[in-house]
């Protein structure tokens, strides 16, 4: 089964404090779903985002790297359908800046990851990776310290340019080996880029009804 976007069930927030709260308000992910989250604050500490939901369920940690005056975590979990607020949690922070994404057709299975930061530039390269399943879903994002115009990414699509966030994603149809992304902006800042891959749904092999056991 493809892995495939549920466009409506993008939720974007950002707020100048310690913590901030996406709402659905097209209501929550439908169960199943492969939630996959982009939290950003503006405290260089690995492991200082948190995230907690309405529903039930752990956000797990997909990538996270800490540099340049900031913290940028990759989480997802499984959704159970009841996830109608998600709620980023930094503490010390000033501000703090969620995305989430729900996908179809993904097993909910992390395959690999990478991060990467670099200070003072106006493009970041992401660390390679390689992948063994066909069809994963590739997502990535990146983070700057500072305000910029004119954010793309040379191989993924852009999902959302309304933060300090950018998020996007690649679903390639096979494999990748040393795969990259660079993500490019003007004005030179620190930034920091990471990458998941997820797995898709492996569609069960089709009954034989003529197959019959002899004993």
């Amino acid at each position: 089964m493809a892995i495939a976007r549920t466009t409506n069930r993008d939720a974007v927030n950002s707020a100048a404090a310690a913590s901030v709260v996406t709402t659905y308000g097209t209501g929550a992910p439908a169960a199943g779903s492969l939630l996959v989250a982009a939290a950003l604050c503006n405290v260089a500490t690995t492991g200082l985002n948190t995230l907690t939901d309405a529903g039930s369920g752990t956000w797990t940690s997909a990538q996270d790297r800490a540099a340049n005056t900031l913290d940028l975590t990759i989480f997802y979990k499984t959704a159970v359908g009841n996830e109608t607020t998600v709620t980023l949690t930094a503490t010390g922070a000033t501000l703090c800046q969620l995305a989430i994404f729900a996908y179809t057709g993904a097993d909910g299975t992390l395959e690999t990851a990478s991060n990467h930061s670099a200070g003072g530039v106006t493009s970041n390269v992401s660390t390679a990776i390689t992948t063994t399943t066909a069809a994963d879903l590739i997502f990535e994002v990146g983070a700057m310290n500072g305000a910029t115009t004119a954010q793309s990414w040379t191989t993924a699509t852009m999902m959302s340019t309304a933060t300090q966030l950018f998020p996007a994603q690649y679903l390639p149809a096979g494999t990748l080996t040393g795969y990259t992304d660079t993500l490019s902006w003007t004005t030179a800042r620190g930034s920091l880029v990471n990458i998941a891959a997820f797995r898709p749904t492996v569609a069960a092999p089709p009954r034989n009804s003529n197959f019959a056991e002899w004993f």
